[in-house]
């Protein structure tokens, strides 16, 4: 890191003035500092510079003459230097700027100094409208501005790129999606700019990292070349659900959850979120969960070994809520801060099973994630079923598979022997379910009640003996005969309607 005989600055040369400290405990501008750089070392360890106050620098030649001073800025990006923009101009602050590259340019021309022909990118060059709430299938409108930042006028070719950097090197590879390219001869008077207008469709949801970059041959400066930014893109018809969630753990086992996505596309968990009551905990990488797919939240690695779970299905967030083990509310966040779903669990849906310390399962993901009835515990053999279909799932098809069947119909409770009796077949569209069965004249009042708020099973049948709750023979005529099929827990889930004739012999 030596170049030139001890403290001789050659024309053209740069030096580097290190403090004593750097040698042999640091070597972050070891790459930086060419080896053409003249490294001078002061007499003692530090310069007494500070981050959060502003501090005259001087140059003293050897008479005791002050030749430069400058009261350096603060409140730069970490990591980047104050750089004079014209060497030879004074040190006011609008001669000053920000480096445009890590650790600054020590030993070489700073990267702010125009040169006589450049184009470049600033920090904000590339901007898109709508600017916010961008969706799937939308078209989304972006805009690339160019500057001619050198001191002469700009007359020739330009190529433009702008691709979505899937790998995340800046550098477009096969990985990456080129979404816009063009090629053409543009003149830019110094300071001046010129906009080029381009737009896309984003077919996945996701979060993308968008990468711009110019190239011409007459461009002598290639360190401001790119523009760079990341873009949100939502899915309005996204389909993830919280499915199954393990509150209860045995001794080092981790808690977690599981989603699952219905949809047709994948989804990119990146800026999606999951919170309780106190914490929220993002996702951070680019990870997809695919079509009819599973993805299992866990708050520390090890769920592999405990079920039969490859580790692509596993996403391990360390910084996960704490599930209570009372009650709790689970939150399914967008990227966006909004709760798609949320679970308010309490103890007491897991229907006394605690003992066994089973998982929750989503008796169905289309079913709504905040009621009760549409959760229960798991009665797997491993008390869970992380990464594959719940123990408790019900296919919405069967729910719709439930009957309500008379006979005989009509029927003439006369006491003569033959169809003194209607038989009523209730074909319940769940495993188990409470019913209630009850008669009603063509006015609307009930007249007798067979089944109140009853357990049952898939297939339960009552009779009728065409009294009422009086013991009463009912009137000749048309009856309705309503059976309310009701979850274990609350409300009804369907009823079922059908009319039945009581009839007597002439």
């Amino acid at each position: 890191m030596e170049a030139g005989e001890g403290l001789l600055l050659n024309p053209g040369q740069f030096a580097v003035i290190l403090d004593g400290s750097y040698f042999g405990n640091s070597t972050s501008y070891d790459s930086i500092i060419p080896d053409s750089a003249l490294i001078i070392k002061i007499d003692g360890n530090s310069f007494g510079l500070t981050n959060s106050k502003s501090k005259l620098i001087s140059l003293i030649d050897s008479t005791g003459k002050t030749v430069d001073s400058y009261r350096y800025m603060i409140g730069f990006t970490s990591g980047h230097s104050n750089e004079k923009i014209i060497l030879n101009g004074d040190n006011k602050s609008d001669n000053w700027a920000e480096a445009l590259l890590l650790g600054g340019t020590p030993g070489q021309r700073n990267s702010v100094t125009p040169y006589e022909t450049d184009l470049g990118l600033g920090q904000n060059s590339l901007s898109w409208s709508p600017s916010f709430n961008l969706t799937i299938d939308q078209i989304v409108y972006f805009n690339l501005v160019v500057s001619n930042v050198g001191l002469n006028s700009f007359n020739g070719p330009l190529n433009v790129q702008v691709f979505l950097d899937a790998d995340k090197d800046s550098v477009l590879s096969a990985a990456d999606l080129l979404i816009y390219e063009s090629a053409a001869l543009f003149v830019i008077p110094p300071k001046e700019e010129i906009s080029i207008e381009f737009s896309h469709q984003f077919s996945v949801a996701g979060k993308y990292n968008l990468v711009a970059e110019i190239s011409s041959g007459l461009d002598i400066n290639a360190l401001n070349n790119k523009a760079f930014a990341t873009l949100q893109i939502l899915d309005n018809s996204v389909a993830l659900h919280i499915n199954e969630i393990k509150f209860l753990a045995e001794e080092g086992e981790p808690e977690w959850l599981e989603l699952y996505n219905s949809g047709e596309k994948k989804v990119s968990l990146e800026g999606w979120g999951i919170a309780d009551k106190k914490d929220t905990v993002l996702v951070d990488s680019a990870v997809y969960i695919y079509p009819g797919q599973y993805k299992i939240i866990a708050e520390k690695a090890g769920l592999d070994t405990l079920y039969a779970l490859t580790d692509s299905l596993i996403v391990v967030l360390p910084k996960l809520p704490t599930f209570n083990n009372g009650d709790d509310i689970i939150f399914l966040l967008n990227p966006l801060g909004g709760w798609l779903e949320q679970v308010p669990y309490e103890n007491d849906w897991l229907e006394g099973e605690e003992a066994r310390m089973p998982s929750l399962e989503r008796i169905n993901y289309n079913l709504d994630s905040r009621l009760q009835r549409n959760w229960g515990p798991s009665v797997a053999d491993e008390n869970a079923t992380p990464g594959m279909e719940n123990s408790l799932y019900t296919d919405p098809e069967e729910t719709l598979k439930s009957s309500l069947e008379i006979s005989p119909n009509p029927f003439s409770p006369d006491n003569d022997g033959h169809e003194d009796h209607a038989l009523i077949s209730v074909k319940l569209p769940l495993s188990t379910a409470r019913i209630k069965v009850a008669i009603f004249d063509m006015l609307g009042r009930k007249r007798r009640t067979l089944r109140d708020n009853s357990f049952s099973g898939e297939n339960t049948t009552v009779v009728w003996d065409g009294r009422d709750d009086a013991g009463r023979k009912v009137r000749m005529g048309v009856y309705i005969v309503l059976a309310q099929i009701l979850n274990d827990r609350e409300g009804v889930i369907k009823e079922l309607k059908e009319t039945v004739v009581v009839a007597r012999k002439l």
